[in-house]
């Protein structure tokens, strides 16, 4: 798994404390080329992306985090100028994610559990 640090970065950080759905989207996205991130919270992302020479494209978030919440991660990220062009896609279980993301002006849903085809489609629309 590319962990991505301040020098090398990466295009893609996936932002998920399940353990099993993090390391999945991880080995898929590096499957597919990319150079791929994790973090197990919101806080260890934004850590992470603050350590970045080059911020990630892309950030895959579930919405449901314990501790720093994913509402706390997205302010963070559009309060910094060299963070607010990070697109940011909401992951989550909750039958309402549509309604509940609408708030963070998200790039993009995903319903768990992901479609690993739709998110290699979205990886390839935002990041290239």
């Amino acid at each position: 798994m590319t962990v991505g640090g301040a020098r090398d970065g990466c295009e893609v950080l996936v932002v998920d404390d399940d353990e099993d759905t993090r390391d999945l989207l991880v080995w898929h996205l590096e499957q597919a080329g990319y150079r791929v991130g994790a973090a197990s919270s919101a806080a260890v992302a934004l850590a992470r992306i603050d350590a970045m020479d080059v911020p990630p494209r892309l950030v895959l978030l579930d919405l449901m985090m314990p501790g720093m919440s994913a509402d706390e991660l997205v302010g963070a990220l559009r309060g910094r100028p060299s963070h607010a062009a990070i697109a940011v896609v909401l992951i989550s279980g909750v039958h309402d994610l549509e309604a509940r993301a609408r708030a963070l002006h998200p790039a993009a849903t995903l319903a768990k559990p992901v479609d690993l085809d739709a998110v290699t489609e979205l990886v390839a629309r935002y990041v290239g």
